[in-house]
């Protein structure tokens, strides 16, 4: 049985389903542009607002029994428009007339309203036949546009101008969305070479008739079905028409006149709909086609339309560039999963700042990769971890770019309010996060005020200084149908359908803004006050001799000016007090720096404690579920087991002491060997576990070095949960994971390798950077190899990469001991 369906379904597909009467408008406009119109007219004609009509539907309720005819015309007149075009205005009172009593006046209002509004769109594109018009415009789900799309990929299709020409239209339901705006459409249509074409048909085969200088027209009143749910799409019976001749035979094009409107329509609606949501139509950041598309008139006056002032771009703090691409070059390991990368272009305007970021192979897959829930972590020889769906849809995304200017709002207002004044109206409009752009026209509602898809705001609200939120970035996000063809519009037009390739697409974008951008900007703010604390001693300079000279002058007045004696002196001290409290501010700074020492001290034990209470953690659980286990305790196979992990515990809680902290940070000689020996023993455990092959190589000969023992373990054991993070999730997994140690006495280097995916020579600029990690959020702080090299510096050593492997990455870290202390 094949299905029915009720009249109704219209009404979802049409009023129901769009959400606003800017995405109806949006939708009629997409129609006249595939239709290939260069210019779109909407016009608005009100007599009496929506609003205005049920107030006077209400008083038609209230005043049923005691109607009096005069009452309700001076009600009307008070009401209607006073700038309503005379000829709506003279259709109007004509429908109403002089109702004598309530039902008629009801009635009469109705007429009034349908004949006294109305809203006009009308193009100048190719426009449609009489068959089109049964076949297509009356055709739910028509395919004629995806046809068209497709025709269009496949043959390069272009446009009069020569560019390719994109469809922006395929469900077939587009046309439905004037029902959102009012419940009765006339449609006036002419296709003269597309009704000649088919004048050539047979008469007995062209179906309907055809004429090039008519007008074919349509009536469209959904009323009726508003009015019955129960009526069946087939008593609602449509059918075009001829309408009056054209005055030039080859005009062409599509007007629609819609009536029985559903909302108000006034000046500052339309403003807003022009200024916030139309003008965003087409990428304003490429063309101003919005602008000189539509044509816009209320009360038949023309409405300014709103204009993109990109020049104001320029005040910016931020500029960034996104881009996702193919590599130009490819490297020549076989670990690279996808041949895009990721480039993150960051422009600090303010201080004249910019760093470029790329990601490729693994530690692209590491952007999009969520951390795994407690318990759920997988081995370094595991199958690819649950994101792998992700990573699929991250394969078949597509190449897309993006773009966004930050604008420090509160930094703006207190250096200059009057260019704020003038910024304020223009970040307040365009603001939102990114504008998504395909093929050039906008995909709806993201960069709006209300969507927060990338879920800006919630973590600005959690931001310690630097609030990215979408409050004050101006963007946009361009991707292409051919493209990106998994991204697909919801038939509500609220965004795209749930995907994977959505979603990395999705954090792709958010680890550009919480794991990238920020950062650099906190970074390099730190160094900007760096900076200042760096020049003190040009400032204590220039103090000391401007003090010098001061004093000198003020003597010299001394002697002059006998009579000012006193308050000379008194200037002189003062001068004396500004000195003291200089000295005070250094010994201030001085300590700060000294607390700051401290701080990277606490921190890298932090990362120490974290992971020795992450192992005893695992450990003592082990042993709990031993304790719990069905096997009785008294089996010889529980007693080993148990045996062994409190064997494993107490080596654990003897190897505290190696990395216990001190109550000062002392240097001592210590063999830097015997560190490396206690630091294999305590990860023995896990690299057994996780089945990596751990090699240390020149244990035979000691080499001394002057250290503070538990910082050069720190500096270990950062090095180590970079590698294991690394082999844990990487991508190529033909190899056995394995780490090696590498101590050369004689050289007085530690060098530690691993066959992981290794640090691209383009990331190596960020490597040692604050809170600058390519690891996902939960896995990685972006201090581990920061707090190193502090250490390896506090220990006259240095930490640096080792040289380019064959494979063009960097697999090594060496460490190198300067010092050999006296005996």
């Amino acid at each position: 049985m094949a299905f029915t369906f009720k009249a109704r379904v219209l009404l979802e597909l049409g009023a129901e389903l769009i959400s606003s009467d800017a995405v109806a408008v949006y939708e009629l406009a997409k129609n006249a542009i595939d239709a290939g119109s260069k210019e779109l007219r909407f016009e608005v004609s009100i007599t009496l607002q929506h609003s205005k009509y049920r107030l006077l539907c209400d008083w038609l309720d209230d005043h049923a029994t005691n109607y009096d005819i005069e009452a309700f015309t001076a009600k009307v007149d008070s009401l209607v428009e006073i700038d309503a075009p005379a000829r709506m205005r003279a259709k109007f009172y004509e429908a109403l007339a002089e109702p004598a009593t309530s039902a008629a006046a009801r009635t009469a209002l109705d007429e009034a309203y349908l004949a006294g509004n109305k809203i006009v769109i009308a193009d100048k594109g190719h426009g449609m036949t009489r068959h089109a018009l049964r076949e297509c415009y009356l055709t739910v789900g028509t395919p004629m546009r995806l046809l068209q799309k497709q025709t269009s990929k496949a043959t390069g299709q272009a446009d009069n101008s020569g560019a390719s020409a994109p469809v922006l239209g395929e469900k077939g339901i587009g046309r439905l969305a004037a029902m959102r705006l009012g419940r009765s459409v006339h449609v006036r249509t002419s296709d003269p070479q597309g009704a000649r074409a088919r004048m050539q048909i047979p008469e007995t085969e062209r179906g309907e008739p055809e004429d090039p200088t008519l007008w074919n027209v349509l009536r469209l009143d959904y009323r009726p079905i508003f009015a019955d749910p129960n009526l069946g799409i087939e008593d609602v019976d449509f059918k075009p028409a001829f309408g009056g001749t054209k005055p030039d035979p080859e005009a062409s094009g599509t007007t629609l006149t819609i009536r029985d409107l559903q909302s108000d329509w006034d000046l500052e609606k339309l403003e807003s709909l022009t200024n916030s949501q139309l003008v965003k139509l087409a990428d304003p950041f490429a063309s101003s086609f919005a602008t000189r598309f539509f044509l816009l008139k209320l009360q038949d006056e023309v409405v300014e339309f709103g204009k993109f002032e990109s020049m104001k771009l320029k005040h910016s703090d931020v500029e960034c560039t996104i881009s996702f691409r193919e590599r130009e070059q490819q490297a020549s390991n076989s670990q690279d999963w996808t041949p895009m990368e990721l480039v993150v272009d960051v422009n600090y305007k303010r201080f004249g700042k910019r760093q470029v970021f790329p990601f490729s192979g693994d530690h692209l897959k590491s952007c999009i990769t969520l951390a795994p829930t407690r318990g759920k972590r997988p081995k370094a020889d595991d199958p690819l971890p649950a994101n792998d769906a992700v990573e699929g849809g991250l394969r078949r995304l597509g190449p897309f770019e993006a773009k966004f200017w930050w604008f420090n709002r509160g930094r703006i207002q207190r250096e200059d309010k009057d260019l704020w004044s003038a910024l304020k109206p223009f970040v307040a409009n365009w603001s939102g996060g990114l504008l998504v752009y395909r093929d050039g026209f906008r995909v709806y509602p993201y960069g709006a005020q209300g969507d927060d898809w990338l879920d800006l705001d919630r973590n600005a609200l959690s931001a310690s200084r630097y609030r990215l939120n979408r409050a004050q970035i101006v963007g946009y996000l361009r991707i292409a149908h051919d493209n990106n063809p998994a991204l697909q519009d919801q038939t509500n037009r609220e965004g795209f359908r749930d995907c994977v390739e959505k979603e990395a697409l999705r954090r792709l974008l958010r680890h550009v803004f919480i794991n990238v951008c920020r950062p650099f900007l906190e970074r390099i703010d730190n160094e900007e006050r760096e900076e200042d604390l760096g020049s003190i001693d040009k400032i204590e300079a220039r103090m000391s001799e401007s003090q010098r000279d001061a004093v000198g002058m003020l003597k010299n007045l001394q002697r002059e000016l006998p009579e000012q004696d006193s308050n000379i002196r008194e200037i002189i001290y003062q001068l004396g007090e500004i000195q003291d409290a200089w000295e005070r501010a250094k010994l201030t700074i001085a300590a700060q720096e000294q607390e700051m020492e401290q701080y990277i001290d606490l921190a890298g034990r932090g990362l120490q404690v974290e992971f020795i209470a992450h192992e005893m953690a695992r450990v003592t659980a082990n042993i709990l579920n031993l304790l719990k286990g069905d096997k009785p305790l008294e089996s010889a196979a529980v007693k080993g087991m148990l045996e062994a992990q409190v064997k494993t515990l107490e080596k654990k809680i003897r190897n505290l002491d190696v990395y216990s902290i001190p109550g000062r940070q002392r240097r001592t000689g210590t063999d830097v060997v015997e560190l490396v020996k206690a630091f294999q023993e305590v990860h023995a455990d896990k690299v057994t576990r996780h089945n990596i092959d751990f090699k240390v190589s020149g244990l035979e000969k000691p080499l001394l070095a002057k250290v503070e023992r538990g910082q050069i373990l720190n500096i270990l054991d950062n090095l180590f949960a970079n590698s294991f993070y690394w082999l844990k999730t990487r991508s190529d997994r033909s190899m056995r994971p394995s780490i090696q140690v590498v101590i050369d006495a004689q050289e007085r280097t530690l060098t530690f390798r691993d066959n992981g995916p290794g640090i691209p020579p383009t990331l190596v600029p960020q490597l040692f950077v604050p809170f600058m990690t390519t690891k996902p959020p939960g896995e990685g702080r972006g201090l581990g190899l920061y707090i190193s090299r502090k250490f390896a510096g506090y220990n006259d050593a240095t930490l640096e990469l080792g040289p380019v492997s064959t494979d063009g990455v960097h697999h090594a870290f060496v460490l190198s001991f300067k010092n050999t202390p006296k005996k």
